[in-house]
């Protein structure tokens, strides 16, 4: 079987659909400013707190005046992010205030929280906490090395 490409339906998608985008993303904003609203938004998506990353953003773009659409793009395209990094968040707080190691995973946390969500509050609020803190130890350095590296 002959396959054949159209040269021309490239050309449409570019034109259609990659370019509007990209200069939607770049529009009036400097190099500097697009790098920071990625930076903020790969960061935030990160948050070790299920529900807070578009919160977050929406504040972030509001403070820092960024980019609505980069960062919350970036936001999207980090947040399986969230998911990897969030027991290592959540171990990394236990370590860091010395608490007991939980047994705890992804999954039994989402039973918890089915089961019923203000018990699982109160059972695990200690632990998202702590996971936070490390989150906003480690948010500025890693925001700060993203803006340089992009």
């Amino acid at each position: 079987m002959i396959c054949i490409e159209n040269p021309r339906s490239s050309t449409f998608m570019r034109k259609k659909l990659v370019d509007p985008v990209l200069n939607l993303l770049s529009q009036g904003i400097s190099p500097a400013a697009l790098a920071l609203a990625v930076s903020v938004g790969l960061v935030i998506a990160i948050i070790p707190v299920f529900g807070m990353s578009t919160v977050l953003c929406l504040l972030a773009i509001y403070l820092f005046r960024l980019n609505p659409a980069v960062v919350l793009l970036a936001n999207q395209v980090g947040y399986p992010l969230q998911f990897i990094l969030f027991i290592p968040f959540i171990k990394a707080g236990e370590w860091l205030f010395n608490a007991a190691p939980a047994a705890i995973s992804v999954s039994g946390i989402y039973s918890l929280f089915q089961d019923d969500p203000v018990s699982a509050m109160k059972q695990l609020w200690y632990l998202f906490l702590s996971g936070f803190v490390v989150w906003l130890l480690v948010s500025l350095p890693l925001t700060w090395g993203l803006f340089v590296i992009l």
